[in-house]
């Protein structure tokens, strides 16, 4: 006989299915961990790693770099194309070639890691463009509520609503996309972005393109405030989730046609990207970021995994400054414990780190994955307790009770209730 008990805490609600009959209610034999699922990336047995290149790494030796990865066991690698600074010889007016390259980078890269048997994300930015191309495209830009563009060291900010990601940007993806056999591609920073990395907040575009198209959808004069109290400010919020969802349908469905087979990375795609770090100066410390980020994707969708990776990095504001191994450690095992891929993220190279310490300790546990791929395969959720995500405090008490008490459970995304992606039934 089965019981269900619900009870609700602040914005969380939590599920909780219990049995008072003693056998297990799930069919473990049927269960096979060595089945392969359909595609190449979906509950299959990734190592992941994400190497930020600088634009001095465009005339790395592609040999030592492929080897980095090779050495880490990793099959599945992020690598920068395009978009702020194009790694390959592009023939794109407005799109700013690599100054250190000698050749074609993304090109030769693709090759040999492809040799490998590495498959590759192609890195495009589109939140930002070279200085000396944005004086010659103003309206493509962000504005703040200062009424001036923001120019970080070089990089210059572009608008969601702006020509460069509504249009430039898609003539970027077909010149790559038609010359490159990627396996899949990522966006960075999407959206509408407000702060620059120093984590300063520039306020809500006022650029004439957010002007013109806020009037247009709802009649009503842009906020230069960001307040929830405000209904202008809340119609706002609805015209920036509207807005993004609409570009990035039309991306998706840009890039399906060019390639069928190439995977998005995005909420939209078939991957959804998330970090785990400790976030030294964005107040996200967090013990079970990891955990978090994977379980509400895995409790939340059926056929879109997880692509985590830990930030090895102390936070934005100290990117080349590497966090501890032990906390690099303890989010890698979270990653794979829950059923996901295990990924991490670089600035630059692997084997062009300051601080190489954690390095061994990555080799050691991708290898472990590696030399127990078909215990990581197709990983399936035999949890009876359901948590569904509300406000962060709340949930993340109850996650912590659950996870040192030992007690299986799902994490699962208002969304998802009721949705035909939730993977399991409530």
């Amino acid at each position: 006989m089965n019981k269900l008990f619900s009870f609700s805490l602040g914005c969380l609600a939590i599920i909780l299915l219990t049995s008072c009959h003693p056998t297990h209610p799930f069919d473990l034999a049927a269960i096979d961990p060595g089945r392969y699922d359909a595609t190449w990336w979906n509950h299959t047995p990734l190592r992941f790693i994400q190497t930020n290149l600088s634009e001095m790494d465009g005339g790395m030796d592609v040999d030592v770099y492929v080897q980095s990865i090779v050495d880490a066991s990793a099959n599945f690698v992020l690598f920068n194309v395009g978009g702020i600074v194009a790694n390959y010889p592009t023939k794109l007016p407005y799109h700013y070639r690599n100054p250190y390259l000698k050749g074609d980078l993304v090109g030769e890269a693709v090759k040999k890691l492809h040799d490998k048997g590495i498959r590759v994300i192609g890195r495009f930015d589109f939140s930002k463009i070279h200085e000396t191309l944005a004086s010659k495209k103003p309206e493509w830009l962000y504005v703040g509520t200062n009424g001036k563009t923001v120019n970080y060291n070089g990089q210059v900010h572009t608008c969601v609503n702006g020509g460069y990601q509504q249009e430039y940007g898609f003539e970027i993806l077909k010149e790559a996309i038609e010359a490159y056999p990627l396996d899949a591609i990522f966006f960075n920073m999407g959206g509408y972005q407000t702060s620059d990395y120093s984590q300063v907040d520039y306020g809500i575009c006022q650029c004439e393109n957010c002007r013109k198209r806020f009037r247009a959808a709802t009649g009503l004069t842009l906020p230069v405030k960001s307040d929830a109290n405000d209904p202008v400010f809340r119609q706002y919020r609805e015209f920036q989730r509207s807005t993004s969802t609409e570009l990035f349908s039309r991306i998706k469905s840009f890039i399906k046609n060019l390639n069928p087979n190439l995977v998005l990375v995005h909420e939209v795609g078939e991957i959804i990207r998330s970090e785990s770090g400790t976030g030294f100066t964005s107040g996200r410390d967090w013990n079970y970021h990891a955990t978090e980020n994977v379980k509400r994707v895995l409790g939340s969708y059926k056929d879109k995994p997880p692509n985590d990776s830990f930030n090895y990095l102390m936070g934005m504001d100290y990117r080349h400054t590497a966090t501890s191994p032990n906390i690099g450690r303890i989010f890698l095992l979270e990653q794979m414990l829950n059923g996901a891929a295990p990924g991490i993220y670089v600035m630059g190279r692997l084997e062009h780190q300051y601080d190489r310490v954690f390095l061994p300790t990555l080799r050691e546990l991708f290898g472990f994955h590696k030399a127990n791929e078909k215990l990581f395969t197709n990983l399936q959720p035999i949890s009876r307790v359901g948590l569904i995500m509300g406000a962060s405090q709340d949930y993340r008490g109850i996650m912590k009770m659950l996870i040192e008490e030992h007690i299986m459970f799902d994490l699962i995304q208002t969304s998802a209730v009721g949705s035909a992606e939730i993977p399991r039934p409530l």
